[in-house]
């Protein structure tokens, strides 16, 4: 896909990801690995983890590919 595409695609993906950590958090009767911890260590505490949420995303591309693609577009720039 376009850098544009990506991008799309990306903010998208990261959004719906975080989207979902906060509605976990607010939802009280949810048993999520967090809460689970939280009782083991004798706390009351139910939902994810009321914290800041960070989500990181990678796309892995072929060097060999993108150096492909760098070469064609210095070609096109010279024309």
């Amino acid at each position: 896909p376009s850098a544009t595409a990506a991008n799309d695609l990306f903010g998208g993906l990261a959004y719906s990801i975080a989207a979902q950590a906060v509605a976990n958090y607010i939802q009280h009767d949810l048993r999520s690995p967090f809460a689970e911890r939280a009782k083991a260590a004798g706390y009351s505490f139910t939902g994810g983890k009321p914290d800041d949420v960070t989500v990181m995303l990678a796309w892995i591309k072929d060097s060999a590919k993108t150096q492909a693609e760098q070469k064609i577009s210095e070609m096109n720039a010279k024309l």
